[in-house]
């Protein structure tokens, strides 16, 4: 089965590059963020990160106009990059960075078809947990949920958007992005990982040399310039510059290396009812529906003694019999807080299984990624920058 699944790929990413299955750019610009592997590299929150960087970034009432001589450079972008130094006897152009922006997403396991846009009140069912997940968190950022990226991408346009995030769409080779961001976890790098169903690959490793810039996620809070420099060769950079973070890799390709971690915030309640005194208890019963759940593990550990921690599969659709399990473990244990994901409170919101009783203590620790640098948040902030120019 993987010789058939490696020689599967190796075709179909033969028949692509060489044009003989059609892909098409994208007519407004794009970038897409994705992985190589199963899941749990943190894409959502990297969607999220991007998102929330572009609002920082933006103007309240009107599009923000930047011009290239405004920015500190300290020859961060000389030679083949994101700026080419070469702006026609140092007249630098004005870019407009728009801020009509969107998020695209397939809506992994949602009940629904064809192309929907997302409601803040709408169901998991409807819309899938993550694209959910992004639109609550930003209501004001048009949110989409389509399998076919390029009928949603259309779609998008058509509706003004100017500026489009593709989730997880690395391995959707009909639409080609502006600009590409790979994850990878610090943990379980793609370079030490195999083919699905040995390993949790479920892309070729190689691919990772197409992609103008990878993100090394749920890194230790710091890296001192060695240890990055170590992750560069493994990738397959030369000439690595921690102060850039650029280096090339083996097919001449400039790329970026980022190296970004995971924070939590103090537990919210998932329902109106929630009654906030939990949050302080000493014991917590923890379930997830993730595919990686270590960090959160390791965050609630600092502030709670994990009594009972119950793992489902990601994307988990959480059944009578499991509400009346995490039930029976709540009333043994009447002082402890029950925690779960962002993720999973997206589909337990849709539950009617829930008691009164177990929607006061039932809580999720919301997630966020932060890159380990401020070099690199400005690095990351020009590089969207760049992505957003015509």
């Amino acid at each position: 089965m993987l010789i058939l699944l490696t020689i599967t790929l190796i075709i179909r990413s033969f028949l692509y590059s060489k044009g003989l299955k059609k892909s098409v750019h994208t007519k407004v610009r794009s970038i897409a963020v994705g992985n190589l592997s199963l899941g749990g590299t943190g894409k959502t929150p990297m969607t999220e990160l991007i998102v929330r960087t572009l609002q920082e970034d933006s103007a309240p009432d009107a599009e923000k106009v930047i011009r290239v001589e405004d920015i500190q450079y300290d020859g961060l972008f000389a030679g083949e990059g994101l700026y080419d130094g070469d702006f026609g006897g140092n007249k630098a152009p004005v870019m407009n960075v728009r801020r009509n922006i969107a998020v695209l997403s397939r809506g992994y396991r949602r009940k629904s078809k064809g192309f929907l846009y997302v409601e803040p009140e709408g169901s998991v069912a409807m819309y899938g947990d993550e694209p959910l997940q992004i639109k609550c968190k930003f209501p004001s950022v048009t949110v989409a949920v389509d399998a076919d990226r390029v009928e949603g991408v259309e779609h998008l346009q058509n509706k003004g958007c100017d500026f489009i995030i593709l989730d997880d769409a690395l391995q959707f080779r009909k639409l080609i992005p502006d600009a590409t961001i790979l994850l990878t976890t610090y943990q379980r790098p793609y370079f030490k990982d195999i083919l699905f169903p040995f390993g949790t690959l479920r892309d070729l490793p190689w691919r990772s040399s197409e992609m103008d810039m990878i993100v090394v996620t749920k890194c230790p809070k710091t890296l001192d310039s060695s240890e990055r420099m170590q992750w560069a060769s493994k990738i397959g950079l030369r000439d690595f510059d921690p102060t850039t973070c650029r280096g090339v890799n083996k097919k001449g390709k400039s790329q970026y290396l980022l190296f970004s971690t995971v924070l939590y915030d103090k537990p919210q309640p998932v329902f109106p009812e929630g009654n906030v005194r939990y949050v302080h208890a000493g014991l917590c019963i923890l379930f997830t529906g993730i595919a990686d759940d270590i960090q959160l593990q390791r965050w609630l550990c600092e502030k709670y003694r994990i009594i009972s921690h119950t793992k489902y599969r990601d994307h988990h659709d959480f059944t009578r019999a499991d509400i009346a399990s995490i039930t029976e473990l709540a009333r043994r244990n009447p002082t402890a807080i029950l925690v779960t994901t962002e993720k999973d409170a997206q589909r337990l919101k849709d539950s009617p299984y829930l008691l009164p009783d177990v929607k006061a203590r039932l809580f999720y620790a919301p997630i966020r990624t932060m890159l380990l640098s401020a070099r690199e948040q400005e690095v990351f902030k020009q590089f969207l920058i760049k992505s957003q120019t015509i």
